[in-house]
């Protein structure tokens, strides 16, 4: 049988068999190309809230009695800031009548009454309208939902403060109830709603000062 020639046993002889030369015997692995966009599509949906999941009865259940504490900070809080802010102007009206033009006594008691009073009538009366919307018609607000945005919205209240800022606790409520309700499991946030509320919130500055510049010209003129 004639023997085999060199030029055949090269060709038969596989790229990867390098033991002639004194190399190991290695198989050619291939390695896939990572995927970048897989990564963050798998990054996304667990950030993403699963709108199927179903909210443990027992946990909720807890939270009911801790958000009884959130919602007594949380009215802590807008008495700090958002009473504050309503009593002011009465405040420095007070302060001017008794003489006192610089402002530096402390203010009166039956001023912090009068606020307490006039912002629980005002709950009474016509708080539910407000209530029903941003709890319920915005997105729906379940107790462990409400413990994190009572909380979240009563520490920038009370932060701001501290500081001497005056904010608009309703502005902080109604930014949690949206991220919360972003976030969470169920319908999410009507959004229709929320651009309403937005809308509101532009339309009442300029509105407020219209109405008290009006008032003012119409007492320069009667005075």
């Amino acid at each position: 049988m004639p023997a085999p020639s060199v030029e055949s046993a090269t060709e038969s002889k596989p790229a990867w068999d390098d033991t002639e030369t004194g190399g190991a015997k290695t198989l050619p692995v291939s390695i896939p190309e990572a995927d970048s966009s897989t990564g963050c599509l798998e990054v996304v949906k667990k950030v993403l809230p699963d709108r199927s999941r179903v909210d443990n009865e027992k946990v909720l259940q807890l939270f009911v009695t801790l958000q009884l504490f959130t919602a007594c900070y949380a009215g802590f809080t807008h008495g700090a800031n958002g009473v504050s802010n309503a009593i002011a102007p009465l405040t420095a009206l007070v302060a001017l009548y008794r003489g006192d033009f610089d402002q530096s006594d402390p203010t009166p008691i039956y001023v912090l009454l009068f606020g307490v009073l006039s912002i629980c009538v005002g709950l009474w009366c016509l708080g539910h309208r407000v209530i029903w919307t941003v709890g319920t018609h915005m997105s729906s607000v379940t107790p462990a939902s409400g413990f994190c945005i009572e909380f979240g919205a009563a520490m920038t209240g009370l932060i701001a403060s501290k500081i001497g800022l005056p904010i608009s606790t309703t502005h902080c409520l109604v930014g949690s109830v949206v991220v919360v309700g972003s976030i969470k499991s169920g319908d999410g946030v009507n959004w229709f709603i929320f651009r309403n509320i937005v809308l509101s919130w532009v339309v009442t500055l300029p509105g407020a000062g219209l109405i008290s510049a009006g008032m003012m010209a119409l007492l320069r003129f009667a005075l």
